[in-house]
């Protein structure tokens, strides 16, 4: 019993501590890939664009340092050194693999004196950067860097874990693990006393086989379990993990139990079985931590990920611009694409907002009536430029429904058809078709409303459709490589919530259809509200006099220079302190709008709109303040209007429709 035990819990110790190292490799030769995916995808780089890329990567990445190699041999450092093949100090490693692989390289210069943990791969195909053709990209991490980043347990001080070579050569290892006296664990095993049937030769040889080994080991008249096993890396670098484990844990406890059995038998046997349950539990709550640790890896490394894919394509993207700024031309193609970049980085961040507050319960669903037909309208309008662009025929029928009013959360439902619709768009080649079809069942005061979204893309293979709603799903992830993979995830939760259903059918190279029905209660509005004009009248708001206040500099000097160069009136402010005291002592009329930060130094925003609305001022009651915030959830808006506010502006500045706000204000004399 004692020693299946001390199994079992070993051997989710080393899945738990194998799987972080297999995160960490997956997540070096993550940006490894990245860097040459983004090669590949620029077919003019020049060879000094690609080191510049590179040293950008090394500013803000993992890599210390990055090495691309040629076909003629010749290695080129990301500071532009360039060395032969044969003069590094990893070129065995990298001659000897065949595609990606992992090794251990000890510099001795005095500039870079230590230990790294060498990442490299054979490129599949070769990139050309000007006359060079790159065939293999080499990466450096710091060993340091590797243990300080993961987590090997220590159980309590009572055990450890290390991370070694075949040739026993420690990589990393727990913190209690004490390397001065030996920096080689088989060294350290040989001033052991191992089992009968074990000896230093056999351990020797079943690492060479790469076989688990389990075996115990006496040392100063203390007892351990060691476990030994192969990491089975897909990068080939022939690692094992060992994770050593003292039998005092469960040995103490049961031998004083023993002892007392002589005398209180029954009484041991109740004990004994509260211990079993005991460790039972804790076993099962230490492996439930496990799981939730491994999930929120998972979420951070695939996050990590995603977000700092396009930071790195706006940071590149800058520095390109820097370098470009009297070729107005390439100016302009750069700015396009970082604007692109930009809003690609805002819809991950929303996707990621809406999950998280889908997994709290704090997604609230804000019911009001709505058109349908307009809402179906302005999807289409939104989509059908993209569907353009790609050739795709692109068809919604909707204009046969019953009840055109609901009430229903226009802004989810929204949400819902445009990351289905956009889905299939994005996963259907030149040429297709993508229709939607909106149709209604009444029953009493509710209409049943099912739209079918289908497709002929693609398509999904069985599997995938087990696995669709699930967070960060990608099927085709390496082809379309734009996206969470929380769109479907989003919808299905946002569907469920509003008590309605959706499903998919699905076929490689045959397309899908969804079908999603939400019951909506009946709005009692007529249809007759008058609508504005499709083609609203161009607003000058020349002379309107704006009060902003912004306490980032950098915020504030943008909203300015747009208004400025709109003919704008400005005073600044930064804080809602200062805000404050300018307003009480200004003129009657002086200001026609207030642009107010919500979080700010000295007085917030929300504290500073609740000031001015109290205060004597003959325009304290009627002067229009909105908010300007990054907060973008409903209760913010809600918090904004409580405090007096008039309106919610949304960061990122939608810079049009904030010019569009304005101009309202202005039509209406204020």
């Amino acid at each position: 019993m004692i020693h299946e035990t001390t199994v079992s819990f070993m051997e989710q110790i080393a899945e738990h501590d194998q799987q972080n190292m297999l995160n960490q490799m997956d997540s070096m030769w993550m940006s490894l890939t990245t860097i040459t995916d983004r090669f590949g995808a620029s077919r003019e780089y020049t060879m000094p664009e690609a080191l510049n890329d590179l040293k950008l990567n090394v500013v803000a990445g993992t890599f210390q340092r990055l090495y691309l190699v040629t076909e003629q041999g010749v290695v080129y450092s990301h500071t532009a050194l360039r060395t032969n093949l044969e003069e590094m100090g990893w070129s065995d490693d990298y001659i000897n693999a065949e595609g990606s692989f992992a090794s251990i390289y000890r510099e001795t210069t005095r500039e870079h004196w230590g230990e790294y943990m060498v990442c490299g791969t054979h490129l599949a195909d070769a990139i050309q950067c000007g006359q060079e053709s790159i065939v293999g990209i080499i990466g450096l991490v710091p060993v340091t860097f590797i243990a300080e980043h993961m987590r090997l347990e220590s159980f309590d001080e009572m055990g450890m874990t290390v991370i070694m070579q075949s040739t026993g050569e420690i990589i990393t290892s727990s913190t209690v693990y004490d390397n001065t006296s030996a920096n080689n664990y088989l060294e350290f095993l040989e001033g052991v006393t191992l089992q009968r049937g074990f000896t230093q030769k056999d351990i020797q040889s079943g690492i060479q086989r790469g076989e688990k080994q389990l075996f115990r080991f006496s040392m100063d008249g203390k007892g351990f379990y060691t476990l030994i096993e192969p990491l089975d890396d897909p990068y080939h670098s022939g690692w094992n993990l060992v994770v050593q484990f003292s039998d005092k844990i469960t040995t103490n406890q049961v031998n004083r139990l023993l002892m007392q059995s002589l005398v209180f038998f029954i009484i041991i046997g109740v004990a004994c079985l509260a211990i079993v349950i005991f460790i039972y539990r804790k076993m099962n709550e230490v492996k439930t931590l496990r799981i939730v640790e491994q999930t929120k890896t998972k979420f951070l490394t695939s996050m990590s990920h995603e977000i700092r894919t396009p930071l790195n394509g706006i940071s590149g993207l800058c520095y390109l611009m820097l370098q470009s700024l009297d070729n107005k031309e390439k100016l302009t193609e750069y700015l396009q694409k970082t604007m692109v970049t930009t809003t690609f980085l805002k819809d991950i961040i929303n996707d990621v907002l809406d999950m998280s507050k889908i997994e709290s319960g704090q997604l609230e669903l804000i019911y009001r009536d709505l058109d349908l037909n307009e809402l179906l309208s302005e999807v289409e309008k939104l989509l059908e430029t993209q569907a353009h662009d790609k050739r795709i025929a692109f068809t919604m029928e909707y204009h046969d429904l019953t009840q055109n009013w609901i009430i229903g959360d226009q802004i989810r439902i929204k949400q819902i058809l445009m990351n289905i619709l956009g889905n299939a768009i994005k996963f259907t080649p030149e040429g297709g078709t993508v229709t939607l079809t909106a149709e209604q069942k009444k029953e009493g005061e509710v209409v049943y409303t099912t739209f079918v979204i289908k497709d002929n893309g693609c398509g999904m293979s069985l599997d995938f459709l087990d696995r669709i709603w699930q967070p960060f799903e990608q099927e085709n992830r390496r082809i379309y490589k734009n996206g969470t993979g929380l769109g479907t995830t989003i919808s299905k939760n946002l569907v469920e919530k509003m008590k309605g259903t959706i499903s998919v059918e699905s076929k490689p190279e045959q397309g899908s259809i969804f079908t999603i029905t939400i019951p909506f209660l009946i709005s009692k509005e007529s249809g007759a509200v008058k609508r504005e004009s499709a083609q609203e009248e161009v607003i000058d708001i020349k002379g309107t006099h704006i009060l902003v206040v912004e306490d980032n500099e950098l915020n504030r000097m943008i909203i300015t220079t747009v208004l400025e160069e709109k003919g704008c009136l400005l005073t600044e402010a930064v804080n809602g302190k200062e805000a404050v005291d300018i307003f009480e002592a200004s003129q009657e009329h002086s200001f026609d709008l207030i642009l107010m930060d919500v979080q700010m130094p000295v007085m917030n925003g929300y504290d500073a709109a609740r000031c001015i609305r109290q205060s004597s001022h003959s325009d304290a009651k009627t002067i229009t303040i909105f908010a300007v915030t990054a907060n973008a959830f409903q209760e913010d808006l809600d918090k904004a209007l409580e405090s007096g506010m008039n309106d919610v502006i949304t960061k990122p500045l939608n810079i049009e429709k904030l010019l569009k706000k304005i101009g309202h204000i202005k039509s209406e004399g204020k």
